[in-house]
């Protein structure tokens, strides 16, 4: 009978430490997304204000099709490009490792 109880308690000891250890492994691992998560956020936000911005140039600088300067052709092609980028894309491209 003593053995018996002795061999619940050593199960229950494997399973309570089992369950603690998950938990910190699952625990570490929600924080990793959270921190994921708070610079893709960061990101978008970013890239959100860079549209803005740059809709803002693109009617400064009156670069319409029908209004356009020959000599803002460059700057307004690299300012309608720019109003053209889906913030919501932002892991795509270079310093992905860096989010």
């Amino acid at each position: 009978m003593a053995r018996s109880i002795e061999n619940y308690w050593s199960l229950l000891v494997k399973v309570l430490a089992s369950a603690i250890f998950f938990g910190i492994i699952g625990f570490v691992l929600y924080i990793g997304y959270c921190d994921m998560n708070a610079k893709v956020r960061s990101r978008q936000e970013d890239t959100l204000f860079q549209i803005a911005k740059c809709k803002a140039d693109y009617a400064k600088n009156k670069c319409g099709p029908d209004v356009r300067i020959k000599e803002l052709d460059t700057f307004c092609a690299e300012t309608e490009r720019c109003m053209n980028r889906d913030p919501y894309k932002v892991l795509i491209g270079p310093g992905y490792s860096a989010v």
